[in-house]
C-alpha cells in the first residue's frame, strides 16, 4: 500500500514538472480544421500575397455637341433661335461674323454734273423707249441712272449692248452686300437637339470647340 503511494506521489510530480518546462503555445496560432490544412491569418500572410480589390469603376456620360450654321439670319431672327434652343435646356454659345455676299451685276449711266442734268438724261431714255430706269439719289453715286441689276454677268453685258446701240455708254459694277451669319454651338441637354425648321446639327468635339 504504501509502495503504491509512492509511486502515484512520483508521477504527479513528473507531470507538473512538463507542464512547466514545457514552452508556450502561441496565443494567435490558427487552430487547423479537421483533415484539412492549417488556416493562415491575415498577420501571418506576406504583403506581395495580398490582392488589392480592383477600384469600383464610375461611368462617365460624353456630352454630345452639335454646331448648326453658318446661317444667313438677321439679328432679330438669330436672337429668337437662341431663346428657343435656351428654352429646351441646351447650353448655347453664338458665333457672329460679317461676310460680303455678291448681289449681282449693275448697270448704270455715271452721275451727272447736277440733278438738272440727270433729270434730262431720264428724259432721253424715256423718249426711246428705256422706261426701266430710277435716278439715284443719296451720298453715294448721286445723280447717276440705275439701268438695272442682273444675277447673271451675261444678262448685264447684253442689257449694255443694247443701250450702246440706243447711244448710250453704260458702266458695269459687281455689287456686294453684307449679311451676317450666325452659327450656334450647342451642349445638348440629353441627346441631338431637336430639328428646328429644317436645319441640320453637325456633330462637333466638344473639347476642340468653343466649350
Amino acid at each position: 500500500m504504501r509502495v503504491l503511494f509512492f509511486l502515484l506521489l512520483v508521477a504527479n510530480l513528473a507531470l507538473a514538472g512538463w507542464q512547466l518546462l514545457a514552452p508556450p503555445a502561441p496565443s494567435n496560432a490558427a487552430v487547423p480544421r479537421e483533415g484539412g490544412k492549417r488556416i493562415r491569418l491575415l498577420s501571418e500572410m506576406e504583403p506581395q500575397a495580398l490582392t488589392p480589390l480592383p477600384a469600383p469603376r464610375t461611368e462617365r456620360r460624353m456630352a454630345s455637341c452639335y454646331r448648326l450654321g453658318p446661317l444667313a439670319l438677321q439679328q432679330g431672327t438669330a436672337q429668337a433661335l437662341q431663346a428657343q434652343l435656351e428654352a429646351r435646356g441646351h447650353a448655347v454659345q453664338v458665333s457672329r461674323q460679317e461676310q460680303l455676299q455678291p448681289l449681282g451685276w449693275w448697270v448704270y449711266l455715271p452721275p451727272a454734273a447736277s440733278l438738272q442734268e440727270a433729270q434730262m438724261l431720264s428724259i432721253r431714255l424715256t423718249e426711246r423707249g428705256v422706261t426701266d430706269h430710277v435716278l439715284v439719289a443719296g451720298a453715294e453715286k448721286a445723280n447717276a441712272i440705275s439701268l438695272g441689276l442682273y444675277t447673271e454677268r451675261y444678262e448685264a453685258e447684253r442689257r449694255i449692248n443694247e443701250l450702246r446701240v440706243l447711244g448710250f455708254q453704260p458702266l458695269l459694277e459687281q455689287r456686294y452686300e453684307r449679311r451676317l451669319l450666325v452659327s450656334f454651338f450647342v451642349r445638348a441637354k440629353d441627346a441631338e437637339p431637336e430639328a428646328i425648321d429644317g436645319y441640320t446639327w453637325q456633330p462637333v468635339d466638344c473639347q476642340g470647340g468653343v466649350y
